[in-house]
Formats: C-alpha cells, structure tokens, sequence
C-alpha cells in the first residue's frame, strides 16, 4: 500500500530543515520554484517542529499536512456555520475530507499542501475584519505573508482582498495598521 509519498523537492526542503536543526542557522529562502524564483523560508519555519518531534524523519512533513488539512475542514466547517448555516459548514466540511484529491495529497509533505488551511485562515480573518474586528488585521497581515511564501500564485488573492475592503470599507485605526505593517 503506497501510504507515503516522498517526491525530490520534499527532499530538498528536509535537507533544508535537518540543515537548520543540525547547524543552528536560520534558512533566509526556500526552494526554487519551477518557474526559477526561490521560495521564502516559511514554510522550512513550519516544518522545523515536526521534524524537531520525529527526529528528522521524512513522515514528519506529511503529518504536518494532514493535521492542516483536518485544521482546514474545521475551518471550512466554521466558515459555512457563519456565513451560511450549521448544514451548509457540515456539507462544506464532508465534501472536503471526502474528495479524492484532497485525501491523496494529505500525505505529501510537500510545500503547497498547507496552502488551503491558510487560505481559509486568511478568508476566515478577512471576514472577521469586515466584521468589525480590528484586531484580526495583525493575523491577516502576517498570514498572506506565509501564504504568499508558500505559492507564487496566492497574489491572485491581492484584487479579491482589495475589492472586498474598497467594497465594505472597514473602520481601522492607524495605529493597527501600522502595528500589521511591522508583521508583515
């Protein structure tokens, strides 16, 4: 039964990681991208803790994404009950963790496989924002940050964020946005 796939980039960002463990330094990029622009380091920061509890072993990435994954069908869950009903956010969440797709790249330890969770996180803070919630600006800020260093094509998201805060026009204070400045 082919439980686990260990594909090379998934070796490149190990030896990334088990580097950083091994020589106490801090990677400043990630791996080259297929279109040959490098990746930021975040997403070695993400798996240095899994490799930290599994001793450097390559599972170590995949059971990163699968409890992303189940994160993201909690999230999925929480964002239908909210915008919709409790039906809708548990079809949204049966529909997640029974597609084919969704399951099999589960085990990948790859880059792009935390994507949806933060993708969800970042929509989840968006919508809190327009909401009225101030505060949860500091943690979308951040959160594109990541999501950005982990797929070239998250700035796609840029003019649907943009739309939606020219759209609802959220009261900020100054002073919050200057403190998302500094995280981000």
């Amino acid at each position: 039964v082919d439980l686990f796939m260990f594909l090379p980039d998934q070796g490149q960002e190990a030896g990334i990681v088990w580097s950083m463990i091994t020589t106490r330094t801090p990677a400043l990029i990630g791996i080259k991208s297929s279109v040959g622009i490098y990746h930021g380091p975040a997403y070695n920061y993400l798996l240095l803790i899994p490799f930290l509890i599994g001793r450097g072993h390559p599972v170590s990435g995949a059971a990163l994404s699968g409890v992303l994954d189940l994160m993201a069908m909690i999230l999925l869950f929480i964002i239908g009950r909210r915008l919709f009903s409790v039906w809708a956010g548990l079809a949204a969440a049966a529909m997640w963790c029974s597609t084919a797709m969704i399951v099999y790249f589960a085990r990948f330890g790859s880059d792009y496989c935390p994507l949806p969770f933060f993708v969800l996180l970042l929509f989840y803070s968006l919508l809190q924002i327009v909401s009225g919630r101030e505060r949860w600006l500091l943690l979308l800020v951040p959160l594109l940050c990541i999501a950005w260093q982990l797929h070239d094509e998250v700035v796609l998201l840029f003019p649907f964020f943009g739309i939606v805060w020219l759209w609802f026009r959220p009261r900020i204070r100054i002073q919050t946005y200057a403190v998302a400045s500094l995280f981000g």
